[in-house]
């Protein structure tokens, strides 16, 4: 037996014996406090439920967020404190993995609180899954509940159509973009899914961590943006982006985690761009709900079909946007972004087909259905 699967062991049978405190909520995410376990304590703080509630964060910097978390307590990630407050939560809130998952099942209550619809195939090509178990999983729809249950060897029961909390953030859109970069007169925002990193083996890699634009292709791309006045910001999957963490452009800026701290989480952001450029990522899915124009490049459909695979086929009938497959036909998608947008009655039958709630409720969905009150 490894030494993690016996610490996992050894802290299950912990778990089994150590009192739950009733009004005790434990979060984590990857990144530190992120993604919808970051939206959902955000609804409890808005709510009034930290006043009620003892709130534990595991985070792996704790001196960064000693200010940003000043009325928690925090626990530093895969420590004997992180354990032991791990054990004696009644309420778990997890995006990733965290003590093997090996939660007191009747005795607490974990929430899954999962990163994305999957357009991508969640099940191993193999077959394979890795299993967990938890009382909910988050889900926008019964579209999705199979292919979601089924990657993690759970009951489709288990799925909650509560929406993702931190889509919520999508239509909390403030001003910050034009603030920060206010001459502009569109900001775009590329976000594509990772290719070959961290021992997964997906379509075509390439030379920047974007499809269709090599890194020669920047400066003329620069020019192009500059010659529309917009600003192109580009969000790298974490896994990727140190491929582009020396550029410097006047129109293409690198967004990246560690620019996300504090007030401005990433999807309030994404919520003032005024369109999205993606290829595999379920970003677009989300994007979905503020109904802005979407473009697909990609320039590896078929070998990504046959490596990681696709989740639903066709899937061009699942890509509401304009798909590009080189450089030129970006171009181009740049130049008519302002004209007439083809894609409306796209989006919304996608939109219906992937929500059944498409509003910015879902955090207090999840708290209501949690039993957090």
């Amino acid at each position: 037996m490894s030494f993690d699967n016996f610490l996992i062991r050894t802290a299950y049978l912990i778990n089994k014996v150590i009192p739950k405190k009733n009004n005790q909520v434990f979060f984590y995410s990857s990144p530190d406090y992120s993604d919808n376990a970051r939206a959902v304590y955000e609804e409890m703080v808005r709510q009034g439920l930290d006043k009620r509630y003892s709130i534990v964060w595991a985070v792996k910097d704790l001196q960064k967020y000693k200010n940003i978390l000043p009325n928690v307590i925090l626990v530093k990630h895969r420590t004997v404190r992180n354990l032991w407050h791990f054990c004696r939560s009644k309420f778990i809130f997890r995006t990733h993995s965290l003590w093997g998952n090996k939660y007191v099942s009747g005795k607490q209550k974990m929430c899954i609180a999962w990163h994305g619809m999957p357009l991508k195939k969640l099940v191993q090509p193999d077959g394979s899954v890795v299993k967990t178990t938890c009382d909910i999983l988050t889900s926008t729809a019964p579209f999705f509940d199979n292919e979601l249950a089924s990657s993690m060897g759970l009951e489709v029961s288990v799925c909650k159509h509560v929406g993702l909390p931190r889509n919520d953030e999508l239509f909390n859109a403030g001003e910050e973009l034009a603030i920060r970069y206010p001459s502009f007169k569109k900001r775009i925002i590329w976000m594509p899914t990772f290719r070959n990193a961290k021992g997964f083996e997906n379509g075509v890699d390439s030379e920047i961590g974007i499809p269709c634009v090599t890194r020669v292709q920047l400066s003329h791309l620069n020019e192009i943006l500059s010659s529309l006045n917009y600003l192109l910001i580009l969000k790298l999957h974490p896994w990727c982006s140190e491929k582009i963490s020396n550029i410097e452009f006047s129109n293409i800026i690198n967004l990246k985690d560690s620019d996300i701290v504090g007030d401005v989480p990433l999807y309030r952001l994404i919520g003032q761009t005024d369109a999205l450029i993606t290829d595999y990522s379920s970003i677009y899915i989300d994007y979905l709900l503020i109904d802005k124009p979407i473009c697909f490049a990609y320039d590896d459909l078929e070998e990504y079909r046959n490596t990681r695979g696709f989740a639903f086929e066709p899937v061009e009938e699942y890509m509401p946007g304009q798909a590009v497959t080189d450089y030129e036909q970006l171009i181009s998608w740049l130049k008519n972004l302002e004209k007439e947008d083809l894609y409306e009655k796209e989006r919304d039958r996608l939109r219906k087909l992937f929500y059944k709630y498409p509003d910015n409720n879902s955090s207090a969905r999840l708290l209501d259905e949690m039993k957090i009150i």
